[in-house]
């Protein structure tokens, strides 16, 4: 990862303490429901050795002194709400933004986040997907990130994409000649960088939301946003280690983290 600078306050106007972290957890789980709905809780909300997935999210960035969240919510919103309250118990600022009437997706949920004004325009914020776990990297995920998305806007950025280089394909790769199999490979790393959903982003970004995004219509912001910024050079890239991120999402995942925290 290129390395930037973050001090105690970060750079300038876009300091620590002006950062607002957004939590989308609005979706239902289905692939957990087995954990989630049969004890009628969102999904971000269940517990793993001690903490819920959302709080465990909260923790990388509570470390470097942020202080500031948005929860965006949908399904079984209550149950968020009874974990985190309004943050205090937490040492921080836990604000909420309900999607209007029915799910909006992540896209629509940030648009709509802006639009009430719970998400402020005028400064730094990330995304990042409770579901989307991050481990071994407690103490240094947060700065590490930031300090290659100030690198990246130097360099014209308006967004980063935080990835890992590769990612295990969760099938049997064949090598293939002449019409037959060479080689056989089980759960094969492939090395394309991928998003873990965890983006950084500023100003500008939040500002293609409006031009982008239609409202009324449930839609994730990667499939649009992400691509714009890319096509105009305006998206960086921040890479953590393979094997750091697991996307929780079915019971196969879950026992994988339950036996990475464990380690």
């Amino acid at each position: 990862m290129e390395a930037g600078t973050l001090g105690k306050t970060g750079d300038g106007k876009n300091g620590v303490e002006r950062i607002t972290v957004m939590l989308p957890s609005g979706g239902r789980g289905e692939r957990l429901a087995e954990l989630a709905e049969a004890r009628g809780i969102n999904k971000t909300v269940i517990r793993v050795r001690g903490l819920t997935l959302i709080e465990r999210t909260i923790g990388l960035y509570t470390r470097i002194g942020i202080r500031n969240f948005v929860v965006l919510t949908c399904h079984r919103a209550e149950s968020i709400r009874k974990v985190l309250g309004d943050g205090r118990k937490l040492g921080i600022n836990v604000a909420y933004s309900a999607d209007p009437g029915r799910a909006a997706g992540k896209g629509g949920a940030i648009l709509h986040a802006l639009k009430r004004g719970v998400l402020s325009a005028d400064s730094r914020c990330i995304v990042h997907n409770p579901d989307d776990q991050i481990v071994g990297l407690d103490g240094t995920f947060a700065r590490n990130i930031l300090s290659a998305h100030v690198s990246a806007v130097r360099r014209g950025a308006w967004g980063t994409a935080v990835c890992v280089p590769s990612t295990e394909y969760p099938y049997t790769s064949l090598t293939v000649r002449g019409g037959m199999a060479v080689a056989a490979r089980m759960y094969p790393d492939v090395p394309i960088p991928t998003h873990v959903g965890v983006t950084v982003m500023e100003p500008a970004a939040l500002a293609s939301f409006r031009r982008l995004i239609k409202p009324g219509k449930k839609i994730d912001f990667e499939s649009i946003v992400l691509p714009w910024l890319a096509r105009r050079r305006r998206l960086g890239y921040a890479e953590i280690p393979a094997g750091s991120w697991i996307p929780v999402n079915d019971m196969k995942s879950y026992r994988k983290l339950l036996s990475a925290l464990k380690k």
